[in-house]
């Protein structure tokens, strides 16, 4: 596979296996365990609104932190539709989809009551806004809201205009 410039969106590849960006950029990003400053714990940079299709790598990303993954709850009108229970690796994850769910959040609970609120990194976002976004999230001093931390990578010069026109709101 070759990756090649998009024309559309100077500084984002795209190729066979990019869905979005390289396949090579993070993905996740959390911060420390220890207490921390802010709403989130860190940052997701899903490759599509298919919820559904990206769960399966959140789960095993975030295996490590959680433990076993019991329930995602998320922001219904920001991903296509989903099923309400999918099975990764053997086991049964609900999704619950609410209207009312806090925008650019998800929350991942584990079966022993361990949970994480991650910021939502718009799977449009060029890559170089995404690392930075996600950088700033994962930092445990920053106490920055979901919208605070997706503007701080506008005002560090980097293009989210895909992103927060793709947003519809």
């Amino acid at each position: 596979m070759t990756l090649q410039q998009d024309r559309n969106f100077p500084g984002r590849l795209h190729g066979a296996h990019t869905r979005g960006g390289p396949a090579q950029s993070p993905r996740l990003r959390l911060k420390p365990e220890a207490p921390s400053a802010g709403t989130v714990d860190g940052a997701w940079w899903p490759r599509s609104r298919d919820l559904a299709a990206e769960i399966p790598d959140l789960v095993a990303l975030v295996a490590i932190r959680v433990g076993v993954v019991e329930r995602i709850v998320y922001d219904i009108k920001a991903w296509l539709p989903a099923p309400r229970r999918i099975t990764v690796e053997g086991r049964s994850v609900h999704l619950d989809g609410y209207e009312y769910q806090p925008l650019n959040t998800l929350y991942v609970s584990g079966l022993k009551r361990t949970r994480l609120t991650l910021l939502v990194v718009p799977p449009e976002a060029d890559a170089r806004y995404a690392d930075s976004t996600m950088h700033t999230a994962a930092n445990p001093n920053s106490a920055l809201t979901a919208d605070e931390l997706l503007m701080s990578g506008i005002r560090g010069g980097f293009d989210c205009t895909a992103s927060v026109k793709g947003r519809g709101r």
